[in-house]
């Protein structure tokens, strides 16, 4: 209080408390009483002095930082949403460009659509080079397609720019996923703690979806078509700042030197194969082509026949992904069995397509947005960290390919469901666009639960990580015909 405290008492403080259980002892050096017995009465105290501050401190910070999981968490939730943030960001700027440029209706078709198709078919080899080099070079090269990609959106005064700015979106959305998913099955082995840190990581992916397209239009009209780029670009320097200082390479359970080079196109049919790697997949596919299908139906039927104003549409649109992000933030905490959420995921994504014309009040549609909302966060939230426990139990060293398959999944979802919604409802009308597209998933629910009833491989053991790290079992051992028979307790490693 009256500036007496040695540093060195200070320092040796500090770093007693960062390192040592228990509470350490207090010597004051020259203090008064009246401090004293506050420091006696409140252990947690340290006074605050700028001299404490210095480099080597710094240093060790960082150093913690870097070595907990959670940082890992918190870069990879970041990377999601400014990914998914520029996706949607580009949704009122894109028609913009092209009244400008005076492109056809098929070339903007184009701009939306490259960056899934480019996504699509780069996901495999992103996957197979995340398993191979780690996940910390591929989600650096994400970055540095992001940003180009941003620099590009922000410069672009032509449409080949502009095309090739959406397919360096859709390399580093490629990149940034399957290396950042496999990332986090890495530094989170624990399958119930797995569960609930991947779900926070796809409920910023959710917020990304939430705030990009009313940020796009709010920052356009504050600084005009370029403004919202210039605000993206200062997002992914701060995204590089973080994965510069703190992003490094998770403890792989599995090295990849241990893992049989195979060629990437057998190493896919070999994943593809297995069937609750298939039930998951379908999920999230059948998932993706139903809730695209409806975002792009559901306007031109609330504008053309049940004639809704803008905002009212845009207020039954915002309840989907909000739900969504709420969904994405407890689901894991609530099924201790993810197949079950998978199972009733499809089920409500299913029925809220087949109810969505019985009524036309808002309201009615308000909760079919909130029913379709939830059960899409339950599959995403339960599909992806249930993939990784698969991987651990049946295809060790295989995170970043199977992710791959599911971000593809996902994508040809999202390419396929306003194709073949446009198809339908052109031939057949709105009520039956949405029946026909909707019982699939209804019917496919149950063969979730059959999927997940195949028992695993005989040659493969279902034994918890933590358990593989030291602790000991019990196994049969030959003994002499004459000494009775007992299970000897020897380490795991033996």
């Amino acid at each position: 209080a009256d500036g007496n405290f040695d540093s060195s008492f200070l320092l040796s403080n500090t770093f007693a408390r960062m390192t040592s259980d228990s509470e350490p002892s207090i010597t004051p050096l020259d203090t008064d009483k009246t401090t004293i017995e506050t420091i006696e009465q409140d252990q947690s105290y340290v006074p605050f002095n700028f001299r404490i501050v210095s480099w080597k401190n710094i240093r060790i910070w960082i150093s913690q930082l870097r070595r907990s999981p959670n940082t890992a968490l918190a870069i990879v939730s970041f990377a999601f949403y400014i990914d998914h943030l520029l996706i949607l960001l580009c949704v009122p700027v894109l028609p913009i460009y092209g009244e400008a440029l005076h492109l056809s209706p098929v070339e903007i078709g184009f701009l939306f659509a490259g960056k899934s198709i480019m996504q699509v078919f780069a996901n495999p080899v992103m996957g197979w080079l995340s398993d191979r080099i780690g996940r910390r070079r591929p989600m650096f090269l994400g970055l540095l397609l992001l940003g180009a990609s941003t620099i590009l959106f922000g410069v672009a005064t032509n449409y080949p720019v502009l095309v090739l700015a959406r397919l360096f979106q859709g390399l580093a959305a490629s990149a940034n996923t399957t290396s950042g998913f496999a990332l986090l099955a890495d530094s989170f082995p624990d399958k119930e703690t797995r569960g609930k840190k991947m779900s926070i990581a796809i409920a910023s992916l959710s917020l990304g979806v939430l705030m990009g397209a009313p940020l796009g239009g709010v920052l356009y009209s504050i600084g005009g078509v370029h403004f919202p780029f210039l605000f993206v670009g200062c997002l992914v320097l701060l995204d590089a700042i973080a994965r510069g200082l703190f992003l490094v390479e998770p403890p792989r359970h599995v090295e990849s030197s241990d893992v049989p080079v195979r060629p990437l196109k057998d190493a896919v049919i070999g994943l593809l194969t297995d069937v609750q790697i298939l039930a998951v997949v379908l999920s999230l596919f059948l998932g993706n082509f139903l809730i695209s299908m409806m975002e792009l139906t559901t306007p031109l039927y609330l504008s053309g026949v049940l004639e809704f104003d803008v905002w009212t549409i845009g207020l039954i649109y915002g309840i989907n992904p909000l739900m969504y992000t709420l969904t994405a933030v407890v689901i894991n905490r609530i099924f201790s069995r993810r197949f079950l959420s998978l199972f009733w995921g499809l089920i409500f994504m299913g029925i809220s397509s087949i109810l969505l014309l019985l009524r036309s009040e808002i309201a009615w549609y308000i909760g079919i947005w909130t029913i379709s909302g939830i059960g899409m966060a339950m599959i995403d939230c339960s599909a992806n960290p249930e993939l990784a426990d698969i991987s651990d139990r049946r295809h060790p060293g295989c995170y970043g390919k199977i992710y791959a398959i599911s971000d593809s999944a996902t994508g040809i979802g999202f390419i396929l469901g306003p194709i073949l919604g446009s198809v339908t409802l052109e031939r057949m009308g709105f009520y039956w666009t949405w029946v026909i597209l909707g019982l699939p998933l209804v019917a496919f629910a149950p063969l979730v639960l059959c999927g997940f009833g195949f028992t695993f491989k005989k040659d493969v053991k279902d034994i918890k990580l933590e358990e593989m790290a030291g602790k000991e079992v019990q196994v049969d051992v030959k003994q002499d015909p004459d000494v009775e028979k007992e299970p000897k307790v020897v380490p795991l490693n033996e």
